[in-house]
């Protein structure tokens, strides 16, 4: 019984032919074609039987109306995020009051910076903070 189970194992597999049916390729890729039509067709048709975009006779010199309609805020907010901006660097550029009524300015921050360096470059080289 042995023997025979080993023959029964020992068997090599069926070998599949080397070439497949031209025929069977054609008939894939023109079926695959014929979907492809059906399918641009079906899409056609679902848009109303007419074509969408591309060549227009006249040109179009104003955007559609939903394309006016969107929200410009983002614009405006980069403008104004811009302006503020400017007007901050302003600040740090030019003398300005802090406070008037108790007599405090803002000097320009380069001046400010030289000032505070001259005034306290003595204690800063001993390594103090003050």
């Amino acid at each position: 019984m042995s023997e025979q189970h080993d023959q029964h194992h020992a068997r090599e597999p069926e070998v599949e032919p080397d070439h497949v049916d031209a025929r069977m390729i054609a008939a894939v890729g023109g079926g695959t074609v014929v979907a492809i039509a059906i399918s641009a067709v079906a899409a056609w048709l679902l848009a109303g039987g007419r074509a969408h975009g591309g060549g227009t006779a006249e040109p179009q010199r104003q955007p559609p109306p939903e394309v006016q309609a969107i929200d410009l805020q983002p614009f405006a907010r980069t403008l104004e995020a811009e302006r503020f901006r400017a007007a901050e660097a302003q600040k740090l550029e030019r003398w300005t009051w802090s406070d008037r009524a108790r007599g405090r300015v803002r000097a320009p921050l380069d001046l400010a910076i030289d000032r505070y360096l001259a005034a306290h470059a003595p204690s800063l080289a001993r390594g103090g903070s003050r």
